[in-house]
């Protein structure tokens, strides 16, 4: 090598070591700044990149009864959605693809059937003809639109079954298109949407399912189909009962195949569970004596309710007809209503034992006072008032046992409006009793400073007022526990999506409805509508005192009565001194007859027998066993 090239290439080469140096810094200090200055950024954006975060609906809670069976619960499906003009582009592009492929190797393209072969496949569970799907894939504008939402299990099952039959198929246009998005599509990937075919979502939800039935179906009630409580439990307690919309992480290699995911804890996002004081046992034995009296009798409708008379909780509550909330059809629309709640009747007889507590509590007479009854009519102005037997002299006992009207009257008229009014509503009447349901009627009680001169004696037989089963229960059970008016209730409690108990309800006096002596007194009278001879006696038990009063009441319509239309109850409970239930039975407009004692005194006495075996209340008495007979008609 020449001297003057060594020289030259010894001047040159610290320059050259200062370049590398220099880049080798940059290189350097550019590390740094990534890995110390910029690392929370580089961090964000590898995450960003590889890394998605789909929102999720939680699951909303269930619904158990008393002894913790499931009333109501969720359970997965799926909803078909679609975008249009996707589905369309879909077609185009695999049709040009296939134009390119044969003009690259030279020969004729073949038609690609993408999109008839996605519109057979959604057809048959779209409950849609192919040509409707494909009318309604061309001509609809929107960017997205459901096809069907919430298949029955069957159907999401059937649908990625037979999306695995067309993959299989190597010429199938849609093995060539979306071969890869597919694979990973066809078993649910957790609770995350999936694109299963070109413009083809499957969107994760909830169907709302009931093991029961229409076991306690108006309690309990139903959602709509985006999954929000329509009536019932299922309404008033949505907020609880509603699971909650989060994000889960879902991590994707370079490739954009899932790797991971990072789901919530549960308890997040999930709804929490309801509890009902509705006892399974009970409500069954209630619904089965109910639909029994309904149907010999050939009624319209009915209701039975059986209650704790010390802590309010609603241990059964039917009402029949019956219906079906998993398949309910629009004719079911009327039903759906707790009419145990919602919808006031005039009472008849059943009103005379709160008549008759008036008349104890303000010392206006004692049970053994006697009143004249007219011998069967009375006349008030110019409205006469009849009862069914001829009376002459009856004690305030007697008028209770036999249901005398007349006798009610002038215990109403003794009492006064201003004295009968405020007992009725110390009872509830007139008032909302607070039932933890979104609907409640207050019934209908006008100021007594309104009354007219009959108004005293007639709303003292039930004529004149209207009351809820659920008023009149909760006013029974004040009887029953000693003068206390005690909130009606149905939610024992709130529990998390863990089982913990988030909420309780206990027992909530409302008021002294009237003493203790008073309530005493009027069960003592309640038990004699029990014994022979009273209007009660269908309803009496062997083993147990039974305390009731049977009511009929002629219906009014339009304002008027009508001719042989009538609401049949009977409200009692049992034990007599020591009560575990109040039982309410109403029939309304029985055909075949219309007494109170005679259509609905029998369905309280079987929902009674299976109450106290299940409660386990051993028998108190062996009285001598009562000859009852369904062939005579009872009055009352």
């Amino acid at each position: 090598m020449r001297i003057d090239t060594i020289h030259s290439v010894k001047r040159r080469l610290p320059w050259l070591k200062v370049i590398v140096l220099t880049i080798a810094s940059l290189i350097l200090i550019k590390a740094f700044y990534y890995q110390c200055v910029k690392s929370e950024w580089l961090t964000e954006e590898t995450m960003r990149r590889h890394q998605k975060t789909p929102a999720i609906q939680g699951k909303r809670g269930m619904i158990l009864d008393a002894s913790g069976r499931e009333m109501a619960l969720s359970i997965d499906t799926v909803s078909i959605g679609i975008h249009p003009q996707k589905m369309l582009q879909a077609q185009m592009g695999a049709q040009e693809a296939e134009n390119r492929r044969a003009h690259k190797k030279g020969i004729p393209p073949q038609d690609v059937r993408l999109l008839d072969t996605t519109i057979t496949l959604l057809a048959e569970t779209s409950g849609l003809s192919p040509a409707s799907l494909r009318a309604l894939v061309e001509s609809d504008t929107r960017d997205f639109l459901w096809l069907r939402r919430k298949l029955p299990p069957n159907d999401s099952v059937r649908l990625m079954q037979r999306i695995d039959q067309e993959l299989a198929n190597p010429e199938n246009p849609l093995k060539r298109t979306i071969d890869r998005q597919a694979k990973h599509a066809r078993v649910p990937f957790h609770r995350i949407q999936k694109e299963v075919l070109p413009g083809v979502v499957l969107v994760p939800e909830y169907n709302r399912y009931y093991p029961n039935k229409t076991m306690a179906a108006q309690v309990v009630g139903f959602t709509g189909i985006d999954g929000k409580g329509m009536e019932g439990i299922e309404k008033r307690y949505d907020a609880d009962l509603s699971g909650y919309q989060t994000s889960v992480k879902v991590f994707n290699d370079a490739n954009g195949e899932k790797l991971d995911i990072e789901m919530p804890n549960e308890s997040e996002y999930n709804g929490n569970h309801v509890v009902l004081t509705i006892d399974g046992m009970i409500q069954h034995s209630a619904e089965k004596a109910l639909e029994e009296a309904v149907t010999t009798f050939e009624a319209k409708s009915g209701m039975a309710l059986v209650m704790n008379p010390y802590s309010g909780a609603i241990l059964a509550l039917a009402h029949y007809p019956f219906y079906n909330p998993n398949n309910m059809t629009t004719e079911d629309k009327h039903l759906v209503r707790v009419r145990a709640a919602t919808d006031p009747f005039e009472p008849g007889s059943t009103m005379k034992i709160f008549s008759a507590a008036a008349a104890i509590e303000y010392n206006v007479c004692k049970p053994q006072t006697v009143f004249f009854c007219e011998n069967g009519a009375y006349r008030i102005g110019t409205n006469v008032v009849h009862d069914t037997h001829s009376y002459g002299n009856l004690t305030l006992t007697e008028i209770i046992k036999y249901s005398s009207n007349i006798g009610a009257i002038k215990v109403g008229q003794l009492v006064g409006p201003d004295a009968l009014f405020l007992n009725l509503k110390n009872f509830g009447f007139g008032d909302r009793t607070g039932i933890d349901l979104s609907s409640e009627s207050a019934g209908m009680l006008s100021d007594h400073r309104k009354w007219r001169k009959i108004d005293a004696g007639t709303i003292a037989f039930g004529q004149g007022v209207a009351v809820t089963v659920m008023q009149m229960a909760a006013a029974t059970a004040a009887l029953a526990n000693g003068g206390l008016l005690v909130k009606p209730h149905l939610v024992r409690a709130v529990l998390g999506p863990d089982g913990h108990r988030i909420k309780e309800f206990p027992p909530e006096v409302i008021r002294r409805a009237c003493s203790a002596r008073t309530a005493q007194v009027v069960r003592d009278m309640m038990k004699e509508v029990v014994a022979t001879g009273g209007t009660g006696v269908n309803a009496a038990m062997e083993g147990y005192t039974v305390c009731g009063k049977t009511g009929t009441a002629q219906k009014t319509i339009g304002g008027a009565y009508a001719r042989g239309k009538y609401v049949s109850s009977f409200i009692g409970f049992v034990p007599a001194d020591r009560p575990a239930a109040v039982i309410l039975v109403i029939v309304d407009e029985p055909f075949k007859r219309h007494y109170g004692g005679t259509v609905a005194a029998p369905a309280f006495r079987k929902i009674a027998i299976d109450t106290l075996g299940y409660l386990g209340i051993p028998p108190e008495i062996f009285p001598k066993k009562l000859m009852v007979s369904l062939d005579r008609e009872v009055d009352g």
